[in-house]
């Protein structure tokens, strides 16, 4: 699912065209910024619903860190024997996102049984909506590559005396200045 939609990137291009094909190469333009995003990231900021990841029981502490960003929770298993109620864990941290683990309150306990995991039903992604950030890069970003095709509002174009443009390469700086704050440790 795109972090942006046509219609940011039309409005923010000026845009008013109804021409499909210019709205088809948009579309498929947002597709490979918003995988881009993700890419230089090393996080997701949408999903499209709760999905199940498995973690090995953390022995010896009662907090399991989580793999990727979590949006929202819908249910916690402890190792086959049941569902952990949500009285007895707190997501971590408290206050804000993105949620990276959770941690079992005095009066529960991870239970060893035949594969000991525990399984995290929820939506993995940064928070319950995409960072308005995000969605201002993803529609820069998406506007500037929609302008190469013509080498419109290009800084940096390079013209070779046989009259050939050579464009630069990578995302707008003021992308990279926003994703920058957004990447998951220990992303280059």
């Amino acid at each position: 699912m795109p972090y942006a939609t046509l219609q940011n990137v039309k409005d923010y291009l000026t845009v008013n065209s109804v021409d499909a094909t210019d709205d088809a190469l948009i579309e498929f333009l947002l597709d490979g910024v918003t995988a881009a995003i993700d890419r230089v990231t090393g996080r997701t900021f949408a999903a499209d619903g709760p999905t199940n990841r498995s973690f090995e029981v953390p022995w010896g502490s009662d907090e399991l860190l989580f793999d990727h960003d979590l949006a929202s929770l819908t249910s916690v298993l402890n190792a086959n024997s049941g569902q952990i109620a949500s009285s007895d864990y707190r997501l971590l941290p408290l206050n804000g996102y993105p949620k990276y683990g959770l941690r079992l309150l005095s009066n529960a306990s991870w239970e060893q049984e035949d594969d000991g995991l525990v399984v995290v039903n929820g939506v993995w992604a940064y928070a319950p909506t995409v960072p308005d950030a995000i969605v201002h890069a993803c529609v820069v970003w998406t506007a500037a590559e929609y302008r190469k095709r013509t080498g419109e509002g290009e800084n940096g174009v390079m013209v070779t005396p046989d009259g050939v443009r050579i464009l630069p390469a990578g995302m707008p700086k003021t992308v990279a200045v926003i994703l920058n704050a957004y990447k998951r440790s220990g992303v280059a």
